[in-house]
């Protein structure tokens, strides 16, 4: 019963601080969304305040994709492979429906620095987050190392160099859907079907030719 009505707070609350942003977002109003007593919401088997409810919400999304991540790719072998799904895995997971494009605004827009949290134990679940951030980046980079290892990837720019470039394009990819389904923009001249196409493409082009002279 417990674990029902917090996940109806998280949704909620997903959903609040999308639409509203975290500052503007009130406690009353989720908890009537989430059909539980305001009292309920900060109490110690929920969130300590609406910073904490926050965390929460980033802190599990990092921690489920990197576990997605991890299960995934430990059963392929292939370092292009590896890649190619980890992007699929994370589009997925911030598309996949309405909740899923709410919580990746909120992963986006609102998270805070780690100098502004003045709790100790607010600020070690930011950490944590931060960890889960660098845990995906670290697996890109091991990943784009393997390649180079084995001669499937160019190896004249280091691996974080190589991921860092794929991962801006992926963003900006993902960001100019989310500016269509939020309505912002009508028409940007590409789908969502076409992302796993164009990394795909990125990924064979720049990590598997060779940039030396």
């Amino acid at each position: 019963m417990e674990d029902n009505r917090k996940k109806r707070v998280l949704d909620a609350a997903i959903e609040i601080f999308a639409k509203q942003g975290y500052s503007q977002a009130a406690i009353y109003e989720i908890s009537k969304k989430a059909r539980v007593a305001s009292g309920l919401v900060y109490s110690p088997h929920f969130f300590k305040n609406k910073l904490d409810l926050l965390l929460s919400i980033v802190l599990f999304f990092w921690q489920r994709l990197n576990n997605g991540i991890e299960e995934e790719i430990s059963r392929l072998k292939e370092p292009k492979d590896k890649l190619n799904r980890i992007l699929e895995i994370t589009q997925r997971s911030l598309t996949e429906n309405k909740r899923s494009i709410y919580l990746a605004k909120v992963v986006h827009d609102s998270l805070p620095y780690i100098y502004t949290i003045k709790e100790k134990e607010l600020k070690q679940k930011r950490r944590k987050i931060t960890d889960e951030n660098r845990k995906l980046l670290n697996t890109l980079d091991g990943i784009i190392e393997e390649g180079q290892k084995n001669g499937k990837f160019d190896n004249s720019l280091s691996a974080s160099a190589m991921r860092q470039v794929l991962y801006g394009a992926f963003e900006m990819l993902m960001y100019g859907i989310f500016l269509k389904i939020s309505g912002r923009e009508k028409e940007i001249g590409y789908g969502e079907e076409e992302i796993p196409k164009v990394m795909n493409k990125l990924i064979s082009s720049f990590l598997g030719q060779s940039f030396s002279e």
